[in-house]
């Protein structure tokens, strides 16, 4: 991987070993996505191994693309955790005493059901600094939602 960063980032006087992955804003895609994208890449390569027993290209081995799954997922945990470190949040974080005491989580990552079309105070969405903030009609699809408990929300959401 070492060698691979200079050939990638910009030479040997590189300072960020995430600037290739970071490039992908430049086309609206989430360096996180972009590096998904090139893993994609790989285990299509290995699909291909598995289904014929060999690669067309000479020189890299079937090994060097597994090797790359494991380069490219060290780099993806570096990516997010650079990430929540300028949102102030780490993945551990999951106090949840931000949470009001009359809201129940009803969602860990998973799409609301029966989403309302209008904001409301009702539901509540987890930001990525990890505050609850009232739902509005643009939060993502997938997130961390929580429930006024005893509101409509709470008994179509299953809560």
């Amino acid at each position: 991987m070492e060698r691979k960063n200079s050939d990638y980032t910009g030479g040997k006087t590189a300072t960020d070993a995430l600037s290739n992955f970071k490039g992908s804003k430049t086309l609206g895609i989430h360096p996180v996505m972009g590096l998904l994208l090139r893993v994609q890449d790989k285990m299509k390569r290995i699909e291909s191994f598995v289904a014929d027993g060999e690669l067309r290209v000479q020189g890299e081995p079937v090994q060097d693309a597994c090797d790359d799954c494991v380069n490219y997922f060290i780099l993806a945990a570096a990516l997010l955790k650079e990430e929540a470190a300028k949102l102030g949040a780490t993945e551990t974080d999951e106090d949840l005493t931000s949470l009001p005491a009359d809201y129940v989580q009803v969602t860990d990552s998973a799409p609301l059901y029966h989403r309302p079309s209008e904001s409301t105070d009702d539901i509540l969405v987890r930001t990525r600094a990890k505050d609850w903030v009232s739902f509005t009609t643009d939060c993502p699809t997938y997130a961390d939602f929580a429930v006024r408990k005893g509101s409509a929300w709470a008994t179509v959401n299953e809560a």
